[in-house]
Parts: C-alpha cells; sequence; structure tokens
C-alpha cells in the first residue's frame, strides 16, 4: 500500500492536482485520499479533483481544473479571448470544445459550455498552455477569432468587432493564418469583410 509521502509525490508530479481515476491508477488507496482530505493536505476542488493544500495559489482555476478533468476539451470562443485578453466581457461559463460525435462532459464546477466542432474544426489552431501546472489546451488567438465569427449569431456581432479590432492592434498577429482557418471554415469572404472595414 502506498504511503501518505508516496500519494504526495505521486499529486505533485501531476502538477500538484489529481483526479480520483488518476491516484487510484498509480496505486493511491481511496482511503488515503479520504483521510488526507480530512488532515486538510488535500482539498476537493470538484467531484473526482484533488489539490494539495500547500500547492500554490491557483491563477486560472477554473480552465486548470477543465483541462485535468476533461483533457481531450479545448478552451474555445469567449473563454479563450479572456485568456488572450481581448475582451472586457468575463463569461459566466467556461466554453470548451469537444469533437462531434463524442460524449458531452458533464461538471459540477465550474461551469461549462459545451460546443461540438466537426474533426477538421476541433483539431485546428490546438496549442498547449501550462497554467497551474496543468497542461492546458485551448485554440490560438486566430483560430479564436475564426470560430467567434463562424458561431457570431450564437456569440454575439458585437463580441467578433471587438474581438477583430483588439486583434488588429496587436503587433504579434498573423493575418496568413488568420485568413488561412477562415479558408478552412468556409467563411473567408465573411472574416475578410469584418477585417477590411476595421483597418
Amino acid at each position: 500500500m502506498i504511503t501518505k509521502e508516496k500519494a504526495i509525490s505521486i499529486i505533485k508530479e501531476n502538477g500538484g492536482m489529481i483526479r480520483f481515476a488518476e491516484a487510484v491508477s498509480s496505486g493511491i488507496n481511496p482511503t488515503t485520499l479520504r483521510t488526507m482530505v480530512q488532515k486538510e493536505q488535500l482539498v476537493k476542488l470538484s467531484r473526482g479533483l484533488y489539490r494539495l493544500a500547500d500547492a500554490d495559489p491557483m491563477i486560472n482555476s477554473d480552465f486548470s481544473i477543465i483541462a485535468k478533468k476533461f483533457p481531450n476539451a479545448v478552451i474555445c470562443l469567449d473563454s479563450a479571448l479572456t485568456y488572450y485578453n481581448i475582451t472586457d466581457i468575463i463569461p459566466s461559463e467556461v466554453h470548451i470544445a469537444i469533437r462531434r460525435g463524442t460524449r458531452v462532459p458533464k461538471n459540477d464546477y465550474p461551469r461549462i459550455k459545451v460546443h461540438k466542432f466537426s474533426d477538421r474544426q476541433f483539431s485546428t489552431g490546438i496549442v498547449t498552455k501550462k497554467i497551474d501546472g496543468v497542461n492546458v489546451k485551448i485554440y490560438d488567438i486566430e483560430k479564436t477569432i475564426v470560430d467567434l465569427t463562424r458561431m457570431r449569431r450564437r456569440t454575439g456581432l458585437e463580441i467578433v468587432k471587438q474581438a477583430i479590432r483588439e486583434y488588429i492592434s496587436n503587433r504579434s498577429r498573423d493575418f496568413r493564418k488568420l485568413i488561412d482557418y477562415a479558408n478552412l471554415c468556409r467563411i473567408k469572404y465573411i472574416l475578410t469583410t469584418y477585417v477590411e472595414a476595421m483597418i
């Protein structure tokens, strides 16, 4: 049976956060997890997700919790915009993309809004960022702009326009990549029209 010290070491190797299934498959007994929670060495963040109590303060707990619980999901749309600091809106839910045809995840905390993307739309533009010691999948800024434009009836045209304005003023913008993504998602004409109107 794995000692409490060994369990702590395993959890640290996982960025200070671990899912119940990961813990058990690593040899940590469920009773050990319960004891560590009772002794305030572990904090239960959400159903089936634990974090070391003495770990560094979390920078973006919503993103890291989601990434840990649903490693195949990608942060998208409004939530990705907040990561890139190009919106004033703070979404009440974390927007995540999943591949069409996969099971829709359910979560108690934080609240999530699930979007189903086709294979091509889902797999394009994913980058991985280290947040709170966890690898978080998120769409790059260009793919985020394209997705917002593609889904403008749901996300709202004002959000799209503000995002494009902020993107144009960003020195690290990559218009070639933006147009490539727009072409791939079949909205090149719409997106270029918006961009040209703001330049």
